[in-house]
Formats: C-alpha cells, sequence, structure tokens
C-alpha cells in the first residue's frame, strides 16, 4: 500500500526515531508498503520518519542497474566514514528543493535486513554513499536542508516562496 509522504514542516520528521526491537509483521508490512511508496515516488530511498513511523528503518535502492533491488537497514549505524563527495541532493520530503551537500565518501553500514540477519554494506563514493548517509539522518531528525552552507540555505528559503 502506498503511504503518504510527509513533508518539510511536520514535526514528526524531527523526531529521533526508535531501534526496532523486534521484527513483526507489522514490521514487514511498513517495510513493503515503504519499497512500494519509494518507487511510485521516484525515489532512491525512503525512511520511516518520512512515512510517520518513529523507527531506525530504511529502505532503498540507489539503482546502479536497470533492474530493481529493493534493499533494506533496520537499526543502521554507519562507520568508518571518510574521504569527501559533493553533490546536489532532493528529498521526497522537500519536493523541488535542491542544493549541494557535502557527504563522506567512504561509508559502512550495519544493521539488520527484515529476515533480522546482520547486513553489512560497504561504499566508496556514489549514489548509494549518499543515499545510506542520507536516509540515516532522517531517522535522527536531520533534513539535507539542514546540511546545505548559509548561502545555500539563503537560496533555498526563496525558493521555498516561490513554490
Amino acid at each position: 500500500m502506498k503511504l503518504k509522504v510527509l513533508t518539510e514542516g511536520d514535526e514528526r520528521l524531527r523526531v529521533i526515531c526508535k531501534p526496532v526491537t523486534k521484527i513483526t509483521p507489522a514490521i514487514k508490512k511498513l517495510i513493503a508498503d515503504m519499497i512500494e511508496t519509494m518507487y511510485y515516488k521516484k525515489g532512491v530511498g525512503l525512511a520511516a520518519p518520512q512515512v510517520g513511523s518513529d523507527l531506525r528503518i530504511i529502505v532503498f535502492d540507489p539503482r546502479t542497474t536497470k533492474r530493481r533491488k529493493p534493499q533494506v537497514l533496520i537499526n543502521p549505524e554507519l562507520s568508518e566514514m571518510r574521504g569527501e563527495i559533493r553533490g546536489d541532493e532532493g528529498c521526497l520530503s522537500c519536493p523541488g528543493l535542491w542544493g549541494e551537500v557535502v557527504r563522506s565518501a567512504h561509508v559502512l553500514a550495519k544493521g539488520f535486513n527484515e529476515a533480522g540477519e546482520p547486513v553489512e554494506i560497504e561504499s566508496d563514493g556514489g549514489v548509494l554513499s549518499v543515499v545510506l548517509q542520507h536516509e540515516t539522518d532522517h531517522l535522527d531528525g536531520i533534513l539535507f536542508l539542514d546540511r546545505l552552507d548559509p548561502a545555500q540555505q539563503l537560496r533555498v528559503m526563496k525558493e521555498r516562496e516561490e513554490l
């Protein structure tokens, strides 16, 4: 089932999410609905708070191939972050807004999949590094807009007014 994606200004996007302690049928349904919503909205990632849940769950598919390959990380933790990449980011929760964000090029993400099995994902630059950091930020109440430099934040504020 497609879920409503919350947009900037909704206080639920600023919540620090709680760890998932047990993978229940309700959690599995939430994950399936998040994946369906991500593809419907043509996103490359989606975090649980974007659909009104306060749980530490992200789904993503950076589409490095044409075939869909959705991935899930429950209770993700990022480590071994080093290097730097810059790139334009947008967000399903901030429709129409874009800005250049500086992220770590190398990221090691650890968590669990929907079966409760440990998962480890390592990325050296590119879309996957950005998606992992962007979606994990959502779990801590951080939007990509918070990571823009002051000049870009001013530009985005003007764009927001025009929208």
